[in-house]
């Protein structure tokens, strides 16, 4: 049958060494096009057809999508509207979950959800509910969604109000996880150590640097933060060139157990030195040689800081110790020195100059 399409569309005028290409470009195309056609899925007989498609676009085994969840159909199915507010969360359409969550609040379904049973319960129906309200930033949702759960009878447990503060956390809106916190706390419900951590970072990104210390400090010492919470207030703390609590802080980590790591040293440095209070930073960085943490950021780091202050001896000799420790000094190291006004500025100079090595030589 191909070839006598191939010979009906070809004209007769067309050279015979054109012809035969066309030939086979033809045979191939309407070979090829009886193949798709008959392996394409067709419906089995007697399947009816969706009204407005050609049969062959029906896929029979994909099932129908079901009706969507209204609340005229769900106001006397207390269990029925908790499974299909859960169901659509699931699915992420927010805002059909929160449109029914509107309803029913002012419904008096919304008294009967507490003791409905399906498959989900009423904990989870609002847990849904609230992250749902945070996926579409309704975010002044929240404290009310909390409230109808105290108004109507269902246990307000950590689960709910850790999972709604990392929700909230993910999306920025930090002082709204602090709010949730908040609340957890009022209900007398002991908050997990993440939890703490989670929030203490919450509210140094929210700009709450002071209750975020406070928290530190009246927390007692089997309190764990993790190294992020602290890696937070450290940079806030340098932002702030609060050179003395991010001392207090580091001591405060080595009371809690919490071992510290090479980031978190230079950036704790970093903060001391913003503050002006260069000797400190020296003395810190001296305290923490033996661990080992200590890298080229960190000399570089306090040498800045002690040539701000006018200790340039003490920074170069510095910068001489490095090598005896296990940390080479490097180009930064000596450029610091480089546009300083030092009897040192021209040694560091030639030491900038004999690591970038010879310059090439032009042709």
């Amino acid at each position: 049958m191909a070839a006598v399409i191939a010979d009906f569309v070809i004209p007769e005028a067309v050279p015979d060494c054109v012809r035969d290409i066309l030939f086979e470009v033809v045979v191939i195309l309407v070979t090829t096009a009886v193949v798709w056609m008959f392996r394409w899925p067709r419906p089995p007989a007697g399947a009816a057809a969706a009204p407005g498609k050609p049969d062959y676009m029906e896929h029979p085994d994909r099932p129908a999508p079901p009706p969507p969840a209204t609340f005229e159909a769900l106001q006397q199915d207390p269990a029925g509207l908790i499974d299909a507010v859960c169901e659509l969360a699931k699915k992420r359409h927010a805002v059909a979950v929160l449109d029914l969550y509107r309803q029913a609040r002012v419904h008096p379904v919304a008294r009967e959800i507490p003791q409905a049973t399906g498959r989900h319960s009423a904990e989870e129906f609002y847990q849904a509910v609230a992250s749902s309200a945070v996926r579409m930033n309704k975010i002044a949702l929240i404290p009310t969604i909390f409230q109808d759960m105290r108004a109507t009878g269902v246990p307000r447990r950590r689960s709910i109000f850790e999972a709604t503060m990392r929700l909230l956390g993910t999306n920025k809106q930090y002082a709204a996880a602090v709010g949730v916190y908040d609340e957890m706390v009022k209900d007398g419900i002991p908050p997990s150590e993440d939890a703490c951590s989670c929030m203490i970072a919450f509210l140094v990104q929210s700009g709450q640097l002071e209750r975020a210390l406070q928290e530190f400090a009246t927390r007692g010492e089997e309190f764990r933060p993790s190294i992020k919470a602290y890696m937070q207030m450290f940079k806030a703390l340098s932002q702030a060139g609060d050179g003395r609590n991010t001392l207090m802080l580091i001591k405060d980590m080595h009371t809690r157990g919490v071992s510290p790591d090479t980031i978190v040293m230079n950036v704790a440095l970093g903060a001391v030195v913003s503050s002006g209070e260069a000797r400190a930073a020296l003395e810190l960085l001296e305290a923490t040689r033996p661990s080992g943490l200590l890298d080229a950021i960190s000399y570089n780091t306090v040498i800045k800081g002690l040539i701000q202050a006018g200790e340039a001896d003490r920074a170069w000799a510095l910068a001489q110790e490095m090598g005896a420790h296990g940390v080479p000094p490097n180009k930064t190291t000596w450029m610091r020195f480089v546009n300083t006004r030092t009897t040192y500025a021209k040694d560091a100079l030639a030491r900038v100059q004999q690591e970038a090595g010879p310059e090439p030589r032009e042709g």
